[in-house]
């Protein structure tokens, strides 16, 4: 993909900034944590705001 591509990917995510592996990854670590145990049949969108409802 070219750079050209890519910062206008990045101009539309409302974050400001492409995702990075680390926040995919803190979302999997959550997940997995005590803390997501009442979490329930939910589709969680780590997308810097690109996906809103």
């Amino acid at each position: 993909m070219s750079m050209h591509v890519l910062m206008l990917k990045e101009s539309k995510i409302p974050m400001g900034r492409l995702g990075t592996t680390e926040d995919i990854a803190s979302m999997a670590v959550f997940l997995a944590s005590r803390e997501s145990s009442y979490i329930t049949g939910q589709a969680l969108n780590v997308s810097g705001g690109q996906v809103m409802f």
